[in-house]
């Protein structure tokens, strides 16, 4: 009985050693592409020139009705 604890308790022991050794990922850290920064550069770029074309199809619409609207800080827009 007592060499089967033994056992059980080694393997537990081994387990957890293993569990913090795999938990190191300093080592394998991948730097980023250079190919991926730039696209995301660029998707930034075309993600705002859209917002722009939005926000001024957006405000001829309110014209086009003549509505008198409030807009919020996040773009929001709101009469009443």
């Amino acid at each position: 009985m007592r060499l089967i604890y033994n056992k059980r308790l080694f393997i537990f022991q081994i387990g957890i050693v293993f569990l913090f050794l795999s938990c190191n990922q300093e080592g394998t850290k991948e730097k980023e592409n250079p190919v991926f920064i730039n696209s995301r550069q660029k998707m930034w770029e075309v993600n705002a020139a859209l917002i722009d074309q939005e926000e001024a199809i957006i405000q001829r619409y309110v014209d086009r009705y003549g509505w008198k609207m409030n807009k919020t800080e996040t773009g929001l827009r709101w009469m009443i």
